[in-house]
């Protein structure tokens, strides 16, 4: 059994903001689910927050990170394809570009861990 199952689930601690820190105007929270379910397989919840510069309701993350991220997947394969698991893999098109942007995310926080165990203590903090 694990803390949370017996109701002591914690937080990361964070080191206070400066007192000259400037909070985001909003923030946004995206959740998505890759998987068949629990009871077909094996099934991976993830969570994105995302400090935003302006009101949610006025800013377009797409246009902000138009350089380098696109959600379509017909621009040559010059941007990384982010969008819904469903519309970047398919078993015609294979898991490359969905492999190719999940590595360059996961190399924001590090150097790509080498073994799954690593991978693991990477996205808990566990080891």
């Amino acid at each position: 059994m694990t803390g949370c199952e017996r109701g002591s689930c914690r937080l990361p601690s964070r080191t206070p903001l400066p007192a000259d820190a400037r909070l985001p105007a909003a923030r946004w929270i995206g959740t998505d689910e890759a998987g068949y379910g629990p009871n077909l397989g094996p099934l991976v919840i993830s969570v994105t927050v995302w400090d935003l510069p302006a009101p949610a309701a006025e800013f377009d993350l797409y246009a902000a990170l138009g350089s380098v991220v696109d959600r379509e997947s017909d621009r040559g394969r010059t941007r990384l394809h982010i969008a819904d698991s469903k519309q970047v893999y398919s078993p015609a098109r294979g898991v490359a570009a969905l492999e190719t942007s999940a590595l360059a995310l996961l190399a924001q926080t590090g150097p790509i861990p080498r073994t799954f165990p690593e991978l693991v203590t990477r996205l808990t903090g566990k080891t």
